[in-house]
């Protein structure tokens, strides 16, 4: 979505991925230095990149991941249409260095869970896999893209330096 600096509604995106089942909405994203916008759904294996002007300009997922994660049957109880609710994220994070590549930290599906990022380039080929020495509930990048990683049920956040990215 994009605001004017009144607040009110310039533009927004209707996500291609997304649909009526609410848990398919949840996402993270990051914004490339030229304006794009990468989109990593929580509970689907998807990767979305929109331009600028709202317009998608790739779709891809990670190979030996699964499309949507486990899920448990949903209580009669919780209120609106529910038939499943998902176990696991596929994703948890999201985010876009100055190269232009993207860093996602992949959820219970990954080899090592919660602690692999990948590392893809800008047509989504895996480049490499990092492995944090702790889980990890969320990354992002800082300005000399260095990584950094919600921690210890988060309560730390710990940066990490990218050899070979300066």
């Amino acid at each position: 979505m994009r605001t004017d600096l009144s607040g009110h509604i310039l533009q927004t995106i209707g996500l291609k991925n997304s649909s009526n089942f609410v848990f398919d909405n949840l996402f993270y994203f990051a914004i490339g230095r030229k304006g794009e916008i990468v989109v990593a759904f929580a509970f689907q294996n998807a990767i979305e990149i929109w331009d600028s002007a709202g317009s998608l300009r790739d779709e891809f997922c990670i190979s030996g991941m699964p499309k949507r994660p486990r899920e448990k049957i949903a209580p009669a109880s919780l209120p609106g249409t529910f038939k499943g609710i998902p176990l696991d994220d596929v994703f948890r994070g999201v985010a876009v260095d100055g190269r232009d590549n993207i860093y996602l930290l992949a959820g219970e599906y990954s080899k090592v869970p919660n602690r692999d990022v990948y590392v893809l380039g800008r047509a989504g080929n895996v480049e490499s896999i990092l492995t944090l020495p702790r889980r990890s509930y969320h990354i992002f990048l800082g300005p000399r893209d260095e990584l950094y990683s919600i921690e210890n049920e988060r309560m730390v956040v710990r940066r990490y330096a990218l050899k070979g990215r300066e």
